[in-house]
């Protein structure tokens, strides 16, 4: 493209993002230093009108030094733990053509397209406006807002592309931007579930941010769409010099857990003052080759799988295999004897723990767990398998008004 015909194209249409990242890279091409304030401006625009991931991309792609933390302290402002969350989601006024007359002179041209590139402050929206919601950079403040966002990278998905392979032990969390995907588990028979189809926004894998439990099913591209990779390892290398971001992480983690456990335990369901009864437990997080506890040890506790596969032993046999949402515990917690099984996570994963004693104190003010754990007891000593409740669904957001895959497909990789 030539610069007058990438000047009359933002001309005819100023909101167009597009158009203008094609006139930064039109001015970049001919070595032209201020194409930088052009770049600069594009991702603040998309920024500034809700299109957060397609100002992030630019920002990480084009900008550099202050450039940068000025326009990655402006998307803390707008989307992070300070931004406004009252009110409708601000819509995109249409913005009129300009008229411009291109100069036949190459420098003035030059000239033209700067002022015309770096002008976007009648496209951005007030500082007031409530933007949509990004998973995970939503709930954190400037500071590490700031800093998760030089970490992640992007990652375009075709039709058929496999974004998390189940048993891989990746260490990797996903923000999925754009397009569907569907989640499928395979089964120790060979024979599979099919888990559902998830759409963007939303976050896949976060598990690996508090466990290296192998990934329990696998995700596969419907369409395309866009992801953001965060590697766990680096979030976790953060917490050097910004501890308070994976603290938050996790936290935001073990939050979605238990909301999980909450739509799917048949356990808790209909259980009163279930806020104080989940504040006495802890969530734990185990290594794998975890032997929870013994055959015949002194009663542990009430426990709930939060994420991984525990093993039933007794008489050294394998007698039950428990997944997400599945209670055990329930027999010596309920008579005060000795545990009838061992239970071992051999991957690993994550559990919710009650220890007796707090069981003791909360016990008369939840009579409904109390019977829930009494007939699901009589169930196991009858020797059927426990069920797991089905998969939780995921929660609606509000999806950006345009797709972004431009930003990595038509520019190309500079």
């Amino acid at each position: 493209m030539k610069l007058d015909e990438a000047i009359r194209a933002l001309a005819a249409a100023p909101a167009d993002l597009q158009a203008r990242a094609n006139l930064a890279s039109v001015l970049q091409d001919q070595g032209v230093p201020e194409a930088a304030s052009v770049w600069r401006a594009t991702a603040r625009a998309a920024g500034g009108r809700g299109q957060f991931f397609v100002a992030l991309a630019l920002a990480r792609r084009f900008l550099a030094g202050p450039a940068l933390d000025e326009v990655l302290g402006e998307l803390a402002r707008r989307y992070g733990a300070g931004r406004p969350k009252n009110g409708p989601l601000y819509l995109a006024p249409p913005v009129p053509p300009r008229k411009v007359d291109v100069p036949d002179d190459p420098e003035e041209q030059v000239w033209l397209g700067v002022r015309l590139g770096a002008d976007v402050e009648d496209l951005l929206f007030p500082k007031f406006a409530r933007m949509p919601a990004i998973p995970i950079f939503e709930d954190l403040p400037a500071d590490e807002f700031v800093a998760l966002a030089r970490e992640v990278q992007p990652v375009a998905l075709d039709d058929g592309a496999p974004l998390m392979t189940q048993d891989a032990v990746e260490r990797a969390v996903f923000v999925l931007v754009r397009g569907n995907v569907k989640a499928v588990t395979r089964r120790p028979d060979g024979s599979e579930i099919d888990l559902g189809v998830h759409a963007g926004p939303t976050v896949l894998g976060e598990m690996a941010l508090l466990t290296q439990t192998p990934r329990r099913a696998s995700v596969v591209a419907q369409g395309p769409g866009l992801a953001w990779k965060m590697d766990a390892d680096r979030v976790v290398a953060l917490g050097q010099n910004q501890p308070a971001l994976v603290q938050r992480l996790r936290s935001l983690v073990k939050q979605r857990l238990l909301g999980d456990l909450l739509r799917t335990s048949r356990v808790l369901a209909g259980v009163e003052k279930l806020d104080a009864l989940l504040q006495a437990f802890a969530v734990r997080t185990l290594a794998p080759g975890t032997e929870l506890f013994a055959q015949g040890a002194p009663p542990p506790g009430l426990f709930f799988v939060l994420h991984g596969a525990a093993e039933v032993w007794a008489d050294d046999r394998r007698v039950a295999l428990l997944g997400e949402g599945d209670a055990f515990g329930e027999m010596s917690l309920l008579t005060g004897q000795p545990t009838t099984a061992a239970v071992r996570l051999p991957a690993g994963g994550i559990v919710l723990h009650l220890p007796p004693d707090a069981w003791a104190s909360l016990r008369g003010d939840v009579p409904a767990l109390a019977q829930q754990l009494g007939d699901l007891a009589d169930v196991r000593r009858g020797g059927l398998l426990p069920v797991t409740g089905a998969a939780p669904s995921e929660e609606e957001q509000q999806a950006e008004p345009a797709d972004e895959r431009w930003v990595f497909e038509d520019l190309g990789d500079r």
